[in-house]
């Protein structure tokens, strides 16, 4: 696992908002996840997923999965389809910092 995607490991999802055609996850500590390209919140009870913790996160060709706890994933597509502008995510840590998934 690259270091970029170690960096979600034990985050907590303190709130969701949808703007406009993207997606922003805050995080407990601060850290912000911009979702650019089409998403799907699979396997959950509460749509919204507050407070829910990520576990696990795999890369592949085809999309970036984010794995929860208590249940269930995100699932970003990387499909070169799906793509609405330059990048797929962007993460902002709380310094500031911002890495982005092309």
């Amino acid at each position: 696992m690259s270091e970029k995607l170690k960096q979600f490991i034990n985050k907590r999802i303190e709130r969701m908002e949808i703007i406009h055609d993207y997606v922003q996850l805050f995080f407990t500590d601060g850290a912000i996840l911009n979702i650019f390209n089409p998403y799907s919140i699979i396997g959950v009870r509460d749509p919204k997923i507050v407070g829910y913790g990520i576990t696990a996160v795999k890369q592949d060709q085809e999309a970036i999965t984010l794995f929860l706890l208590p249940e269930g994933s995100i699932k970003v597509s990387r499909l070169d389809s799906d793509y609405r502008g330059p990048e797929a995510m962007e993460y902002i840590g709380k310094d500031g910092r911002s890495v982005v998934w092309q």
